[in-house]
């Protein structure tokens, strides 16, 4: 919501993400498709996303949507709590030119 809010509502949600050869490498929960690389946004939870293995499940899979072309930010439920967080954080990965913030 707080990226709605801020004029930067996703294209899609639960977007699939694929490789160039046309493997299945995950399900984004947001995603701004409409610029030459893709941006997807993942939210995550405290409680499943803070054990080891979730973790390095989460690593992997960020690294495979990046060697994919596609740019990823992350959310937690602290910024989803803090008003103009999230917005700020997908407002500066769409920029174009990432100078300093």
């Amino acid at each position: 919501m707080d990226c709605i809010d801020g004029g930067l509502a996703p294209d899609d949600l639960q977007w699939n993400v694929f490789d160039h050869d046309g493997r299945h490498l995950g399900r984004a929960d947001m995603a701004w498709k409409k610029r030459r690389r893709p941006l997807v946004g993942e939210a995550d939870g405290a409680g499943p996303h803070s054990l080891p293995d979730a973790l390095f499940k989460d690593r992997r899979r960020a690294n495979n949507f990046v060697g994919a072309c596609v740019g990823i930010v992350r959310f937690t439920w602290r910024d989803a709590r803090q008003i103009g967080c999230c917005a700020a954080i997908v407002r500066y990965a769409l920029r174009e030119d990432h100078g300093p913030p």
